[in-house]
């Protein structure tokens, strides 16, 4: 079964498109977002849809909503400015 979502995985995901998927100098294939060595990309692929990954992955979104962060290739990229008031009456 495992052999056969490895094989269905390969087939329908495409990892150039990966923005944590590297290839290092030893041969073998790390996870950046979890900073995991892998040896197949089969085995990479099974990382990703393992809890660890996940779990990473939604820490990393969360993060990023919460530090405003927009992804620069996405097609509807808002810049708010924040225009400097003096607030008279308020401390701090």
């Amino acid at each position: 079964r495992r052999e056969r979502l490895r094989k269905l995985a390969m087939e329908t995901i495409d990892l150039s498109k990966d923005p944590y998927f590297v290839r290092n100098h030893h041969g073998t294939y790390e996870c950046k977002l979890c900073t995991t060595l892998h040896k197949t990309e089969g085995n990479y692929l099974a990382h990703t849809q393992g809890k660890r990954h996940q779990t990473n992955l939604g820490r990393r979104a969360a993060k990023d909503a919460k530090e405003g962060y927009i992804q620069p290739n996405s097609l509807a990229m808002q810049v708010q400015v924040k225009k400097n008031r003096i607030k008279i009456g308020r401390p701090g």
